[in-house]
Order: structure tokens, then C-alpha cells, then sequence
């Protein structure tokens, strides 16, 4: 898997009210950016789907756009 889609998973994995906010978002469209400790949230409500960014640049974690479901997906991932 993508090292920004890792680090992601790392900033949400020991906490389940972050997991709930990020899905909520989702439903509620208030929010078109978040920031946690390692990457940041760009949401596009208008094509359903969400960037993620590491917070430096760095080739290693390329930015990576992913679809509301997918993103529900890896969040559901982390939960079990």
C-alpha cells in the first residue's frame, strides 16, 4: 500500500471519534480540509472523493486521491 495512505492509517488508527468525524464529514460536506499529525484531508464533494497529502513534501508519500468508499474502506481496515 502507499506510504501516505500508511501514514494516514497511522494518524487514525488510536482514535475512533477522528475516524467518526472524518465519515460524518463525508455525510455533512462541512468541512473541505483536514489536518491531522502526518497528512492532510482535501475533500471534493463534487466528485466524491478526497486527497491526501503528506505534511512535507517528500517522493516517497505521494499525494493520493481516492474515492469516498475506498476511503471508507481503509478507515473500516483500521477499525478491525
Amino acid at each position: 500500500m502507499n506510504k501516505t495512505i500508511e501514514a494516514f492509517k497511522d494518524d487514525i488508527r488510536n482514535s475512533s471519534r477522528l475516524r467518526e468525524k472524518i465519515l460524518l464529514n463525508i455525510e455533512s460536506k462541512t468541512n473541505k480540509e483536514m489536518i491531522l499529525n502526518q497528512v492532510e484531508l482535501y475533500f471534493n464533494f463534487e466528485k466524491n472523493n478526497i486527497e491526501l497529502t503528506y505534511f512535507v513534501l517528500d517522493s516517497n508519500y505521494p499525494n493520493v486521491t481516492v474515492d469516498f468508499n475506498e476511503l471508507k474502506d481503509i478507515i473500516n481496515m483500521v477499525r478491525q
